[in-house]
């Protein structure tokens, strides 16, 4: 019996949603004059729809692209660690656990589906299948 993918579906929208925020803030950053944060934030938008195109389709692509991009994510939030901030360390510290919690289990649920992500054009296989044929 195949596994559901609704939440894997579910990110890859709420991925292409982000990246349409990521546009929006890039015109308003640009609007305002702000030229290299703009850039960077345009830089993120067509990222950010490839990761979320290729979860729904359940491409290489994609879960290469997440992986990177949790790295990227886990990387700003250590060199946070060591600016100055005006929040209290415990809230600092409830944060911090909160991202880490989240991202690990997000980290969980595509790593377990790793073997379904195909590196060709087709839909992807079906994995229990494929070990069934190889055993018999």
């Amino acid at each position: 019996m195949a596994r559901s993918y609704r939440f894997g579906k579910v990110y890859a929208v709420l991925t292409v949603a982000s990246a349409a925020f990521a546009g929006w803030l890039a015109y308003e950053m640009l609007w305002y004059g702000l030229f290299w944060p703009a850039v960077l934030g345009a830089v993120a938008v067509p990222v950010a729809v490839f990761t979320g195109i290729g979860l729904w389709r359940k491409r290489r692509y994609g879960f290469v692209l997440l992986n990177l991009s949790i790295l990227l994510g886990v990387a700003m939030r250590v060199y946070g660690w060591f600016g100055r901030s005006e929040l209290g360390l415990p809230y600092r510290i409830a944060e911090e656990t909160a991202f880490l919690v989240v991202t690990a289990l997000i980290f969980a649920y595509f790593w377990k589906r790793r073997e379904e992500f195909t590196a060709r054009s087709g839909a992807a296989p079906d994995v229990a299948a494929q070990r069934t044929e190889l055993r018999g």
